[in-house]
């Protein structure tokens, strides 16, 4: 059979549970033309017995990892097993709906120029969770300020920078459908860097393609505690990641009205991540820890901008 989509899920010390599901999602889909790339990131869990039952399905294929890749590099390796014309993300702890990749082919064949089409879902826990709010601002966010359908690349790009690329209208992977030429223009997800990583590959995809956005509710989130995003957030791994965007950004953007509006929305969203680091190191996070990703990018910055950045610090703690 024809393949159109890979399907990427990349692992990690899956719960069985949650992959059952998530893997079942995919079988139970109205558009069959897949193949599914299991590629697991040096689990300490038996991770072979989760995919075996699956293996008898000849579109299925298992790729174990010695060597811990990280998640970008993860993401990249799965992706770079298949060759359809559509990439599709499957996180393990996810599930679609069944007409999930149905919906995005139809956009992807009627619009030539569409490079990612994202797919509304819904966000939820099995237990009582205090940041499913923060996961759900901006599905509502999308719902109320997007109209959904097609928009040009460029000025949704133009458009989300001025609003300081906050919050994440393109969505999580698994519920965003990419053309593979795009991937291929755009390049790679960032290695480095730990936390807004989708991000920042959208702002690459988006100079390279037009953008589609389906309103309705084609799959659900799951939010627990043992989730790598989770565990980002507790830390503090991302902060200055958006800092970190508006960075790689400018290597991309050309023309001159384009990078004086990154620039200048990096500037005044630098008192809004002083905020938050200093509302995480109050707290002891761990984040004072950490190096590369967006604090890396963040110091050298502060190196070369030292009176913009204590700026940004000294408004952030005066509004404490």
């Amino acid at each position: 059979m024809l393949s159109l989509i890979d399907i990427c899920v990349p692992t990690w010390n899956c719960n069985p549970s949650y992959f059952k599901q998530a893997i079942d999602s995919a079988l139970t889909q109205t558009e069959q033309r897949w193949r599914m790339y299991i590629h697991d990131d040096a689990s300490t869990v038996d991770m072979e017995a989760m995919v075996k039952p699956y293996l008898k399905d000849p579109r299925i294929s298992w790729h174990p990892n010695k060597k811990k890749l990280g998640i970008g590099g993860n993401w990249n390796a799965t992706m770079k097993l298949g060759n359809s014309p559509l990439v599709q993300f499957l996180f393990p702890d996810d599930v679609w709906e069944p007409d999930f990749l149905q919906r995005g082919l139809q956009v992807m064949e009627i619009h030539s120029t569409v490079g990612i089409v994202s797919l509304e879902h819904r966000y939820f826990s099995d237990e009582p969770n205090p940041s499913l709010a923060l996961y759900e601002y901006p599905s509502t966010f999308r719902k109320t300020e997007l109209k959904a359908g097609l928009h040009n690349g460029m000025e949704t790009l133009r458009w989300w920078t001025k609003r300081g690329l906050h919050p994440n209208i393109v969505g999580e992977p698994d519920f965003v459908m990419l053309r593979r030429s795009v991937v291929e223009k755009a390049g790679w997800y960032l290695e480095d860097m730990q936390q807004n990583l989708d991000e920042e590959f959208a702002l690459r995809c988006l100079m390279h393609g037009d953008w589609y956005y389906i309103s309705d509710i084609c799959g659900s989130f799951r939010v627990h505690p043992a989730s790598m995003s989770e565990t980002n957030h507790r830390e503090g791994r991302g902060v200055f990641d958006r800092f970190r965007c508006f960075e790689e950004l400018l290597k991309h953007v050309h023309e001159k009205a384009d990078r004086n509006l990154v620039i200048q929305s990096r500037n005044e969203a630098l008192t809004d991540m002083a905020g938050k680091f200093l509302k995480k190191l109050g707290k002891g996070s761990a984040m004072v820890k950490q190096s590369g990703t967006g604090g890396g990018a963040f110091k050298k910055f502060a190196l070369r901008h030292p009176l913009l950045v204590l700026g940004a610090l000294w408004m952030a703690w005066s509004s404490r």
